[in-house]
């Protein structure tokens, strides 16, 4: 099956920012339809062009680069193709035709063709302007040279993009023109040459090859992994989610903030920052059982940058050692949390569990991959958060107890300032999501500890303190006892997801939890709709799957979300955040059809229809393989990346494990197979 998402026209951008029409992208540099009249645009944006200027209320940020404008093409009368399989946008508009691709470097090629007797198009670029930036586009030797930049003292760093447009020999065949337009950009955070690194892109552009480089790298992205469901919505949407993810994900140190390189001007939300208290982390909740780690590639970078100013503020302002962060930051440093604010003009917002949020990324890549090479470059962040902890935390009446923490954002702006909110909830005790992500945390801080050989004496006391931590609190709502947002503070929240994070993706909850745990988390789950959520839905259906909610609910709660909210090209228009949402179908899907969370694999977990998948990914380093029909496994095949021990849950009565050798262990109970690294066994029914 082709995944194709068509687009009439060019729709009216969302409400809440994001365009709506036809997007392609390379992970750095994007172009987005648009229209300006009778002018078809194409925004230019790139995940390293920010404004770096600190400040809750400063005008830093990403920021776009500008347009690239073709007239002769009438956007009000062109239908659109955005071809998830192969990365390319084409379209029509009467006589006309047009492609569109980014090659793997930083070029854009666009050929148009028009009846030879027909006006050739034109095509012009226009660079942003505003926000304190010097902008400019002269020509030279036939070419247009866009140059935009933020410099000054001000700035916590630089940032200055040039892009060159070129328009390459027209050819006349069989009574149509073919032009062919070459749009090259580079900034100065990948070379310092970037002027001249742009130039040279585009002068030695040949179409040809720079399409056999792009098929090729599209086809390598989609033989990672694939699905196949019964149901076609829910499948196109796992495919554009991972499209989506690929057009803005991997640029070394810069990765996607809340709305990726999905950029059309300069006035972005909250900055376009990294929202740390889940909306950063977000859109990188699936891409680990996708099979797609590489898209959460420099995500740490932000991260690791900032450690400087989280210990600092865990030192002046908590007298702890570790790291404390506010709710925003940027890359390289950057702090879009300063605001006059009673918490030391920080918008720290209450909360305590900003840096925690941010382990949950890494925890879940090396969950997945176990490669200690990304492990040692992460663990002194991960060992950062224990650390806090072991000093925040009181151990009182035999257990620990974290308090003064906000499980929601509390608006202390200014004082007297208190946005709507009733109640002062920083005084929170023991709150769901603090709980779930300081277990999680401990438990891969031990672990990494263990596998890089280091802090031993640390790694035994973070496994006590896991032992000795508070449980999840609950209390009785509308009848059914459900988990309590706090043991003393906030009970409940009508909105927002917060009561099941530490399901998801904190994974403390699951499928092994017992009987207790699990009626109180499915209550929870179940007491109140959240299925529309604008923040919380990415974690509220995929905790469904985690703790076995019906196939039939879940898939139908993800299409009223994408008929409520989906925009044409994938892409979802909230009021809340921004590419988060591109999380929600890929995650729950992946979830319904493999889980691995517990330390056990298990296949189609909650998916009862037919449905296949190749190679997602397990936690362990296991890529996994299965298919099922008529509600019976037919198919399953698992390779151990890395070696190790598998610990499946067995899909039959009598199941044969059979190797590449042909010789075959039978299980009757759990499977539990060593694995040599490189090493494929089947599961097989025995007649």
């Amino acid at each position: 099956m082709t995944h194709t998402l068509y687009i009439k026209g060019v729709p009216k951008p969302a409400k809440h920012f994001f365009p709506a029409s036809g997007v392609c992208g390379n992970g750095n540099l994007c172009l987005m339809v648009g229209a300006s009249a009778d002018v078809l645009t194409l925004h230019i944006a790139k995940s390293d062009f920010w404004k770096g200027l600190s400040g809750g209320r400063a005008d830093g940020g990403i920021k776009a680069v500008g347009q690239l404008r073709i007239r002769g093409i009438d956007p009000a009368h062109m239908t659109c193709e955005q071809r998830l399989d192969d990365g390319m946008l084409t379209g029509t508009c009467g006589d006309k035709r047009w492609k569109l691709f980014l090659a793997p470097e930083n070029i854009a090629v666009l050929r148009v063709e028009s009846p030879e007797q027909a006006e050739p198009v034109a095509a012009e670029l226009l660079p942003a302007y505003g926000s304190g930036s010097h902008a400019s586009v002269q020509r030279l030797s036939g070419q247009a040279i866009l140059e935009r930049s933020f410099t000054g003292d001000k700035l916590c760093f630089e940032s200055a993009v040039c892009a060159v447009l070129r328009e390459g020999e027209r050819q006349v065949r069989d009574g149509v023109c073919t032009q062919t337009f070459f749009l090259s950009a580079a900034t100065n955070h990948e070379t310092p040459d970037f002027r001249a690194r742009a130039l040279a892109l585009a002068a030695d552009a040949d179409a040809q090859a720079l399409r056999s480089a792009h098929d090729e790298w599209w086809r390598a992205f989609w033989q990672r992994s694939t699905v196949c469901l019964s149901d076609k919505t829910l499948e196109t949407q796992w495919y554009a989610d991972l499209y989506l993810l690929a057009c803005c994900c991997g640029t070394e140190g810069f990765p996607p903030g809340l709305f990726g390189n999905f950029i059309r001007s300069d006035n972005v939300p909250w900055h376009g920052d990294y929202h740390l208290n889940y909306n950063f982390q977000a859109p990188f909740y699936g891409v680990f059982a996708a099979n797609h780690p590489e898209l959460s590639d420099g995500y740490e970078a932000p991260l690791l940058d900032f450690m400087p100013e989280g210990e600092r503020n865990a030192r002046e302002f908590l007298g702890c050692r570790g790291i404390y962060y506010p709710v925003g930051i940027g890359p390289k440093g950057m702090n879009t949390s300063c605001a006059p604010s009673l918490e030391h003009n920080e918008l720290f917002l209450g909360q305590k569990s900003d840096a925690a949020y941010g382990a949950v990324i890494p925890i879940l890549r090396w969950n997945a991959t176990r490669d200690t090479d990304y492990a040692a470059r992460v663990y002194p962040y991960i060992r950062a958060v224990a650390v806090f902890f072991e000093d925040y935390m009181t151990f009182e009446d035999g257990r620990y107890w974290i308090r003064n923490d906000a499980i929601h954002e509390v608006p202390l702006y200014w004082e007297g300032f208190r946005y709507g909110c009733e109640d002062d909830y920083t005084t929170d005790t023991n709150n769901l999501l603090t709980l779930g992500l300081v277990r999680m945390t401990l438990s891969a801080a031990a672990d990494m500890a263990d596998a890089l050989g280091a802090d031993a004496d640390s790694a035994a006391k973070w496994r006590e303190m896991l032992q000795k931590i508070s449980p999840f609190p609950t209390f009785r709502y509308k009848g059914k006892e459900v988990f309590r947002y706090t043991e003393s503070g906030r009970d409940w929240c009508r909105g927002n997801s917060l009561c099941i994070q530490h399901i998801f993706p904190a994974g403390q909850i699951g499928l092994s939890s017992g009987s207790y745990l699990l009626r109180v988390a499915r209550n929870t789950f179940s007491v109140e709709d959240r299925a529309l959520d604008d923040n919380g839905a990415n974690s509220y259906l995929p905790a469904g799957a985690r703790i076995g909610i019906d196939e039939a609910t879940l898939r139908h709660a993800l299409h009223r979300h994408i008929d409520a909210f989906r925009l044409p090209n994938g892409l979802f228009d909230h009021a809340g955040g921004g590419i988060e949402h591109n999380a929600m179908t890929l995650a729950t899907v992946n979830e319904m059809l493999m889980q691995s969370h517990e330390g056990i694999l298990r296949l189609f977990p909650v998916w009862r229809s037919d449905a296949s998948f190749e190679n997602l990914r397990a936690d362990g380093a296991f890529l996994v393989s299965a298919a099922q029909k008529d509600d019976l496994i037919v198919r399953a095949r698992v390779t151990a990346e890395r070696g190790g021990t598998l610990r499946m849950e067995n899909p039959y009565t009598v199941a044969l494990v059979r190797r590449a050798d042909e010789t075959t262990a039978e299980f009757s109970g759990e499977i539990c197979v060593r694995m040599q690294p490189g090493e494929t066994i089947e599961i097989i029914k025995k007649a």
